[in-house]
């Protein structure tokens, strides 16, 4: 047995240890684009690499039953996805979740169709707090990415489908964001062929130039509600300097703000389509109230970049009202959990406050919050 034990040990010395190498990637990878991991016979993909250690800790089992290697690989995964969540989210929660599932989707499972494994997820939700039903998100969200990051990538899937898989697609590369440069590529290849279908009006008055970036701006802000306010952007031809127009407009397009507020609308969408997945009223109550800070993170972080476009005129956000609304569910929704078996007698009578809406929500109208 002694031998059998020590099998992990003669691998590593050989530099045939997959569990280690494994362990190593995940524990110092900082990367933001795919990357290969130098194998003795080859460079092997991240999920390939991760696909045989779980292989070998398996087989491990057999000879000698440990939890703690299998452990220490759960843990290095989990590491990984903290890293990629974004430094600003304090606390972390469902929009931090999302993106790193994202970034999963893109720089590992893209390549491999390896996704977060349910212990991966949980030692996620445990190192962070994120809740369970929030921390489902490093999954789900790996899965949908990826497969809409290879649709984007062949583009031939998109021959015969409707327009909302394109929507859906470009919402969910969008998101992505700056932090995944490889998903930005594939998110304006799909634009440029949404931009094909829905955009309609005539901009051939225009130079080449702002003719091509009013049909972007016209394109996504069909598809994305929340970008509405980005419309009058667009110079029209009955403008009384329209040269200048043009002018200004191509300026603010150099500055990156369709890109940006598509990134941060994509992510408020995200958050806003979780809290409305549920479809048993007492679970979508406690998903929107989970989702009601990272909305409304989200929905600051819109405000934020539309302030860039056009800040003349736009209302201020007030963080204290948005911190009150928040709070005002957060006390609603610890009345709900408070135990069943305190006496009625003992227990003071709360206070009623009236249900504030969803922050975050499209519906609701323009996605700028007054205060």
């Amino acid at each position: 047995m002694a031998a059998d034990e020590s099998a992990p040990d003669r691998r590593a010395a050989q530099g045939q240890d997959p569990v280690q190498d494994a362990i190593d990637w995940f524990t110092h990878d900082t990367t933001d684009t795919p990357q290969a991991i130098t194998r003795p016979e080859g460079p092997v993909a991240p999920g390939n690499l991760l696909t045989e250690a779980l292989r070998q800790t398996a087989f491990d089992d057999l000879l000698a039953p440990s939890a703690s290697r299998k452990q220490e690989l759960v843990r290095a995964q989990a590491a990984w996805l903290i890293r990629h969540m974004p430094a600003d989210h304090e606390p972390r929660a469902l929009d931090s979740a999302q993106q790193a599932g994202r970034a999963w989707g893109i720089l590992i499972a893209a390549a491999t169709d390896v996704h977060p494994s349910p212990q991966v997820v949980a030692e996620v939700a445990r190192q962070t707090r994120i809740s369970p039903r929030a921390a489902d998100e490093l999954a789900n969200q790996s899965l949908k990415t990826s497969a809409a990051f290879n649709r984007a990538y062949l583009l031939i899937p998109y021959d015969d489908v409707p327009d909302g898989v394109l929507v859906e697609d470009w919402n969910r590369l969008a998101a992505c964001g700056p932090e995944l440069p490889g998903a930005a590529e594939r998110a304006t290849d799909v634009l440029d062929l949404l931009a094909a279908r829905v955009s309609d009006d005539d901009y051939a008055w225009m130079s080449t130039p702002a003719q091509e970036a009013a049909q972007l701006y016209d394109s996504v802000i069909r598809v994305q509600p929340l970008l509405k306010e980005l419309g009058p952007l667009i110079p029209a031809r009955g403008d009384p300097d329209a040269e200048a127009a043009q002018e200004r407009f191509l300026a603010l397009e150099g500055q990156g703000v369709l890109t940006a507020a598509s990134t941060a609308a994509a992510r408020a969408r995200a958050v806003h389509d979780w809290a409305r997945a549920e479809a048993e009223p007492q679970l979508k109550r406690i998903r929107m109230v989970e989702a009601a800070a990272p909305g409304t993170r989200t929905l600051l972080a819109l405000n934020k970049v539309l302030d860039r476009a056009d800040p003349a005129g736009r209302e201020d956000v007030d963080p204290h009202r948005l911190a009150e609304i928040v709070q005002l569910i957060g006390q609603a929704s610890g009345r709900d959990r408070q135990p069943p078996q305190v006496q009625a007698s003992t227990r003071p009578q709360p206070t009623r406050h009236p249900q504030p809406p969803t922050p975050g929500s499209p519906g609701a109208g323009t996605p700028r919050l007054g205060p």
